[in-house]
């Protein structure tokens, strides 16, 4: 399989995974076991993020700006782009709990829709960052850590819109542009690849790169690990996950 191919698929896998998961809360509850399923599943998915954010992404944007300057820009990439998503959930998004399950859309109709913003702005960067990739086990790598929590964050956006009494029709239309942002982020990175040369497609595949493991890192912090353990409850399976998930990014490590 070449990398073209592996992304096509990666673009097919993940949009339909964002729909999918997306369109559940539309035809089920959701009971205590399907959420402690849930609360394992995106610790499980934080683990990985962190991982990937740390052990991959940063260290390949470090690696490609160096060149550029000695000054630290990768760092600074990924301190903004870091920023701005928690500009927006934690200044904008204020008094809200939308990624608690029991929460989720009972503070305002309007958080279902800015939950959409942050949760695409993230998944656009992730999915550039994928499609700058120019091996199949780098691409590899960005595919787990995505797909591990897309369908989570699909999912917690569907229960926010049902809760928070958004329309039908409307569920439908976030969810599919939800969906989608991650595939134009692919199509993006991809298309940025081709167009410039070795040196510049190493400059623009470390910009990605440190954009991504900003947002990497603070999804894994601060929205997933810090969200889940303030949640009483299933504190040891909580961490066990996490650590699976970054010891799986680790184990990845050793051959990128």
């Amino acid at each position: 399989m070449t990398v073209l191919e592996f992304k096509i698929l990666a673009v097919v896998v993940i949009f339909l995974i964002g729909v999918s998961s997306g369109l559940l809360p539309l035809r089920f509850g959701v009971s205590k076991g399907e959420q402690l399923l849930f609360s394992i599943g995106n610790s499980l998915a934080g683990g990985i993020f962190l991982g990937a954010g740390l052990l991959h992404l940063l260290p390949d944007g470090i690696e490609f700006l160096s060149s550029v300057s000695d000054y630290p820009l990768a760092m600074l990439l990924a301190a903004g782009s870091l920023g701005v998503l928690l500009f927006l959930e934690k200044v904008i998004f204020i008094d809200s709990d939308a990624h608690n399950l029991e929460n989720i859309g009972k503070s305002s109709a309007f958080e279902p829709y800015l939950l959409a913003l942050i949760l695409s702005i993230h998944s656009f960067i992730a999915g550039a960052a994928l499609g700058i990739e120019k091996t199949i086990l780098g691409s590899a790598v960005l595919f787990v850590a995505i797909i591990a929590h897309k369908g989570g964050a699909a999912f917690a956006l569907g229960i926010s819109m049902v809760r928070g009494g958004v329309l039908k029709r409307r569920h439908v239309k976030v969810i599919l542009l939800f969906s989608i942002m991650t595939p134009l982020g692919i199509f993006l990175g991809s298309a940025l690849s081709k167009a410039f040369g070795s040196s510049t497609g190493q400059i623009l595949e470390g910009v990605f790169d440190s954009l991504a493991a900003g947002t990497f890192i603070y999804v894994a912090v601060l929205d997933i690990i810090e969200e889940e353990f303030s949640i009483p409850g299933n504190e040891i399976l909580k961490f066990l996950s996490i650590i699976a998930g970054l010891s799986l990014m680790a184990l990845l490590a050793i051959w990128t």
